[in-house]
């Protein structure tokens, strides 16, 4: 008798069979779940086990199956079970799984919707439209250059409230006033009724408040860029190989170059293979006589770069801006994506563990809500591209994912004393 777990998979009728050959105990439902995981994070979120040739279960293989039992469930997919050996079958009987997971397994189909498959970058995009003609109101508030000479005062802050549909990045603290922020501040998210950011208080570790009640998300704003609306385009994206990833700043580039948006704002839920980002880790409102934050070697002091792509595999929520092209007044607070390209940003990403995210018809708002309460923030960052010859790092890189995308309303943009 073969103890080994062995593993095959088949396509049926658009649902993927994990065919199971041997034991399933301890040690090699860790071999299943890592198997899972990767079918689930390629995409596949119908899945049918064959349990024809399993001659054993234990309590460790029963988790695994009521894990992403539930796991699918909850993106509107599906773990089923095929066929069964009497053996596996007696087990699930006793702790109730079997009639539960042997239900015939169903065909998600999609709803119609006008869709674009396009290819670049060696990625493969698929395009809907959803609210053709719709823009994104935007403003920019505050000076980011203030930062260079700590002259920040109570005059530059704006309390910022966040509900549905409204989006932004910046710097900004949680807390009463001016004062009481001052030993806080850092860069933040806001993700319609969700709102993160990073206290620049040494904790590295970021906070965050959700619509609750009467609750409402509020971050008391140094400076940032906000916009609001509904977004006219939804693009999915994965790499056209079995292992495959894309720069941050292509990514951008394709995405703007599909939609033919000059100025854009983005929302992306993507997996990351590593993002490269920074933050800040004294709060540049305190600075201390003579020093500044981004000069050497007083940087090292106020600032927290990552030293090599950090956070492999984990789930991101980006969101920011692009514009082709900037005018002078704007190039304080965005930066190029990269030398090579002519088109600046300014996005932060807040970053989670892994979690399946949906099909094509995916609540924005509700799927970033439920991540930020079924689970830990790990990090909010700026996004950078470090391009330094030789000792430079690069930039992010993203593996597959979702992004929302709309044009900014040109004549809302502007900057805000």
């Amino acid at each position: 008798m073969n103890d080994k777990l062995e593993i095959k998979k088949e396509f049926r009728d658009n649902i993927l069979e994990l065919q199971l050959k041997g034991r399933l105990d301890a040690y090699s439902s860790v071999l299943l779940s890592e198997k899972i995981e990767v079918e689930i994070r390629s995409g596949h979120y119908d899945i049918s086990l064959n349990l024809k040739e399993i001659n054993y279960i234990s309590s460790a293989g029963i988790r695994i199956l009521v894990k992403y039992y539930k796991q699918l469930k909850t993106v509107s997919g599906q773990l089923t079970i095929s066929s069964i050996s009497d053996e596996a079958k007696s087990v699930l009987e006793m702790v109730g799984l079997h009639d539960l997971l042997s239900n015939e397994v169903s065909v998600h189909e999609d709803e119609e919707t006008d869709e674009e498959s396009l290819s670049k970058s060696g990625m493969l995009y698929t395009r809907y439209i959803l609210q053709e003609g719709s823009k994104l109101k935007c403003r920019f508030h505050g000076n980011p250059g203030k930062v260079h000479s700590s002259d920040f005062t109570d005059k530059e802050l704006r309390k910022e409230k966040f509900s549905e549909n409204k989006y932004g990045i910046g710097f900004g603290a949680f807390g009463h006033d001016f004062e009481d922020c001052s030993k806080r501040f850092g860069e933040f998210i806001g993700i319609g009724d969700s709102l993160a950011y990073l206290p620049s208080d040494g904790s590295n570790t970021p906070d965050y408040t959700l619509k609750t009640g009467k609750l409402i998300p509020e971050i008391n704003m140094l400076y940032g860029i906000i916009f609001e609306g509904m977004f006219s385009e939804l693009f999915h994206f994965k790499p056209d190989s079995e292992s495959g990833s894309i720069s941050f700043s292509n990514l951008i580039n394709d995405i703007s170059s599909f939609s033919n948006f000059d100025t854009a704002g983005y929302v992306m839920i993507s997996e990351t293979s590593g993002i490269i980002g920074a933050s800040f880790v004294k709060p540049p409102t305190k600075l201390e006589p003579g020093y500044s934050p981004f000069r050497f070697p007083d940087i090292r002091d106020y600032m927290n770069f990552t030293t090599e792509p950090e956070f492999n595999n984990m789930l991101t929520v980006t969101v920011g801006i692009s514009v082709k092209d900037p005018p002078d007044e704007y190039k304080n607070i965005l930066r190029p994506l990269s030398e090579k390209l002519k088109i600046w940003g300014h996005f932060h990403t807040a970053v989670f563990y892994f979690h399946p995210i949906g099909k094509k018809q995916v609540n924005l708002n509700e799927t970033i809500f439920s991540l930020f309460e079924t689970d830990k923030i790990q990090q909010v960052l700026h996004l950078i591209n470090d391009e330094r010859h030789i000792t430079g790092i690069g930039e992010s890189e993203f593996v597959h994912g979702r992004c929302w995308v709309g044009p900014l309303d040109a004549e809302i943009i502007r900057v805000c004393p």
